[in-house]
């Protein structure tokens, strides 16, 4: 049997291989299950549904924080709490508002 991976590129220009459709079937389908299974490990824990971590305006954060416009800016700015731009409107995650509850005792959103 012929060791293909140690083979070049140039080696394997022009190369024919003659296999029965079964195993075909069993090289596509194992290729599969590997990039499947490479999804649900890397891609999957650190996709976060939109539901699951909603978005809340920023005249509604004031109002859950009790802060005023220049405070929330200036936590935007110094990165203290992270906002995200839509439309040209500033919102805020609302793990990223519960975080800040936590610090302050209060109750989740």
């Amino acid at each position: 049997m012929i060791d293909f991976s140690n083979l070049s590129p140039e080696e394997l220009t022009g190369l024919s291989i003659t296999l029965p459709l079964a195993h075909l079937f069993e090289i596509v389908e194992h290729t599969a299950e590997r990039v499947v299974d490479k999804f649900k490990e890397e891609i999957l824990p650190a996709h976060k549904p939109v539901d699951q971590d909603p978005l809340i305006p920023r005249l509604e954060v004031m109002r859950i924080l009790g802060v005023c416009s220049n405070t929330l800016r200036n936590w935007r700015r110094s990165k203290y709490l992270e906002a995200t731009l839509v439309g040209g409107k500033v919102f805020y995650r609302t793990s990223a508002i519960n975080t800040i509850l936590d610090k302050y005792g209060k109750e989740h959103i």
